[in-house]
Parts: structure tokens; sequence; C-alpha cells
């Protein structure tokens, strides 16, 4: 049968009718094979699906043991290659994530201004971005040293619990990469320091990803100081940032008091500011430390609600005044947005 003939009635993904592969379209396959990603060949020949292109490149002797091989590897699961790379004799691990590392900052400065914002959940429905800027612009205004973020930058893969994929509005660790670094707030001069909370590890437990390492390599004005928590001196005033665990307890101060009881002498911080919760409280002088659990930047999603939680919105400026030894005072500045702006993404 004539090949025009044959593919008369065919049509490819986009509806149009298919026809012979054109010279120039041969020479586009020829040049590219091999040498640019997937997503360039697709752009460069539009008319075409991948698979009908991986087809004409066996075809046309392109293809080879190396491209069957590395199509096999995308396919498989992190579990299969880990089990492939196992029975080759090898040992593969995950590599390290930075936890509870110590940063030291300037000591020159007796008084420091700290922003302090957490649990901002870009990537769900229920993020509150036009908040989250409003209050980097008063931390602006008050001329803060630097601002803290609490953990739960990201929303993560949408796997932490049933339903939560349908609570999002971008998916995958590349697009939500991306959104945050084009719609992470910014102000010149000012460096935002954060730490992983149980969403942003999901792309690291799911595939080895770290988002927030990405994050900081991608935007001068963030720095990733690891997961779940870590030590700041600032001058003599030991700061210990945490991302918190579980459900919220039957009182708001009780997972903070056992986190503070739990502290070793020789590491007791200054201050402890506690995220992951989405509802303040604020301990004076426990055990000589100053603890504040964080509001959030994330409205009430429909697991919060089924969960009888409802979240504080807002950020804290915290003024601290540096003794001899140690930590003489803190001023508190509390900022609430009482309205949640809805579809705000």
């Amino acid at each position: 049968m004539p090949m025009d003939k044959r593919h008369k009635n065919l049509k490819n993904y986009k509806g149009e009718e298919l026809t012979n592969w054109t010279e120039k379209e041969k020479e586009s396959l020829r040049e590219l094979w091999n040498k640019k990603p997937k997503k360039d060949i697709l752009k460069k020949l539009p008319g075409r699906t991948w698979k009908a292109i991986q087809s004409k490149a066996r075809r046309e002797g392109f293809y080879n043991l190396i491209d069957d091989t590395l199509e096999k590897v995308d396919r498989m699961r992190d579990q299969e290659l880990l089990e492939e790379i196992s029975k080759r004799g090898y040992i593969a691990y995950k590599q390290e994530i930075k936890e509870d590392k110590e940063y030291k900052y300037d000591e020159r400065v007796k008084t420091y201004k700290l922003g302090i914002v957490s649990d901002t959940h870009f990537g769900s429905k229920y993020q509150q971005l036009q908040h989250l800027w409003d209050f980097y612009r008063i931390c602006e205004h008050f001329k803060v040293d630097a601002i803290l973020h609490g953990g739960d930058v990201c929303e993560g893969n949408g796997k932490l619990y049933r339903g939560q994929l349908y609570e999002m509005f971008m998916h995958g660790a590349q697009n939500q990469l991306d959104y945050l670094v084009k719609n992470y707030p910014v102000k010149k001069g000012l460096k935002t320091y954060i730490i992983g909370g149980s969403h942003d590890y999901s792309f690291y437990k799911d595939a080895g990803y770290d988002i927030l390492e990405h994050f900081a390599d991608r935007r001068d004005d963030i720095e990733h100081l690891g997961y779940w928590g870590a030590f700041l001196q600032f001058g003599k005033v030991k700061i210990y940032l945490m991302h918190g665990s579980g459900g919220i307890a039957y009182a708001r101060s009780y997972k903070m008091q056992k986190i503070i009881e739990q502290f070793a002498p020789e590491h007791k911080p200054h201050i402890l500011l506690l995220g992951h919760y989405h509802q303040p409280c604020y301990m004076e002088g426990y055990r000589n430390i100053e603890g504040f659990q964080l509001k959030c930047f994330q409205s009430q999603t429909p697991y919060l609600k089924g969960k009888g939680y409802f979240p504080v919105l807002g950020g804290t400026i915290l003024t601290i005044h540096q003794a001899e030894k140690g930590l003489e005072s803190v001023d508190i500045y509390n900022k609430v947005y009482y309205v949640p702006i809805k579809d705000d993404y």
C-alpha cells in the first residue's frame, strides 16, 4: 500500500494529519539527537510525538544501547535503582542533610532586629503571598538586620496526608522551585535564613532532591541552614530556630514546654523560635529561655479545618538587647493578619 494512503486517516496528538518525514525534519533530528534535551527536540519538531521521534531515531540508526539504558533508568523508581546498584555490588546512600548546625554572625553589634516568619507553604492554594510581602515591607521599615524562617517554605510533594494534592495549585519540585525563586519576597540588602520542615523535606525523602539548597543557590538573599533545626549565634545571644512535628496539643504551650525541658544545659539557647504549629505562643523565661511559637502565612486548609485547627497569620519582629554574658532583654512587635486573602496565587 502506498505510504500516502496508509497515513491518510491517521492523526498526531494535535489532531493534525500525519505526513512523511521531510528532509528538513530528518536533518533537525540528526543535529539534535544525543546533543539536546527532550524538550528542545520536541520544540524543534512540533508536529511529532516523542514516541514517533524515538521510532524515527531507531530507523535512522541514531538510537543506541545507551539511549535504551537511559530511558530505562529514567522510568525506574528510587528503590528499583538502589536494588539494581546493590545487585552489582555497590553501596548507595542519600547525601546527608544539614541538621542542628551552628552559625555565627557579627559580634560587634549590641542590638539586633530580626524579622521572624514561618510556614509560608508556597504552592498551596491557601498561601498568603500578599500578606508575606507586606510583612517584608514592615521589616524593611523597621530596618531589621535579617529575617529567620521557621520551615515549610514550600508545600511539598502532596503526599503528606490524604487529599493534600487537591489543596495545591503548584505540583512538582521543579515547578515549586521556579515559583519560589520568582515570587518569594526580596528586599535590597535584606537576607533570609531558612530551615526546612516536613513539607520541604518531602521532596528529599521521596527522591533525594533538596529544594531549599537549590533555592538558596538561585537567590543570593537566601541562606539555607539545614532541616529541622539550626543554632544561630548573634553576638553573645544564641538562638535555636526549629521546626516541630506532630499535631497541636490540648494546650498551645505544651509542645514548646516539653521541647524547652529537653535542652541539655550546655545546649540551651537564649531564644527558641518554633515553627510548624501555625499558632503562636510566648513562654517568657522558662528555664531562662524566651520561647516563641510562630505564626504562619497559610490560611485554614480543609485538612486543618477537619482537625479543628485555626491558624494565626502573621510575623514577629524581635529587638534583641545583649548583656555582657548573653541576653539582656527582648522587645516584641507582633503583626497579625486577621483576614486571609482568598486565592492568593
